[in-house]
């Protein structure tokens, strides 16, 4: 039988307590990717070109950065270029989020930034990952500026910062 002595635990009682707050703290973590803190900012200057060219070269953007993420450690930059219109876009995953949660914040990341498809510029920053596309590139990587350039209708990766390190 055991007894407590002055409010000492045994240690395997000490060992489930902290692996319960883990699995409870990743569940948490988990719920907050999609929580409430979530903030959506569209650019404040609207497109003033082919709406419809630039619509499907966003959306076509957004989605493939958004499935490339998590592929490759939660982050990946790129741009779309079709009807001489480019826009440049980055989704990135918060370090902690494991992949299918990557998957899910920027899929929830996905269905908001829609809204802003009528500006040159739009953000959203979710608890857990970030998703922004821009006519304007906000972004440098050495290995794009050196290759020069864009090709037409597609999606280009220029990978990880730290891929380059």
């Amino acid at each position: 039988m055991y007894t407590r002595i002055f409010g000492v635990r045994r240690f395997d009682e000490v060992a489930e307590e902290g692996r319960r707050g883990r699995r409870e703290g990743e569940a948490s973590r988990r719920r907050r990717c999609v929580g409430g803190g979530d903030k959506m900012v569209c650019g404040s200057k609207d497109f003033g070109g082919n709406q419809t060219v630039f619509n499907a070269n966003a959306i076509k953007l957004v989605r493939n950065l958004s499935a490339e993420a998590p592929k490759n450690g939660g982050f990946f930059v790129g741009s779309v270029s079709n009807g001489n219109l480019l826009v440049y876009g980055l989704a990135q995953c918060w370090e902690l989020v494991n992949g299918s949660t990557c998957e899910k914040c920027l899929a929830n990341s996905l269905s908001k930034i829609g809204s802003c498809l009528s500006k040159e510029d739009g953000r959203v920053l979710n608890a857990g990952c970030y998703l922004r596309y821009s006519t304007q590139r906000f972004y440098n990587n050495s290995a794009t500026d050196a290759k020069g350039g864009d090709e037409d209708d597609q999606v280009m990766n220029e990978g990880s910062p730290m891929a380059d390190a």
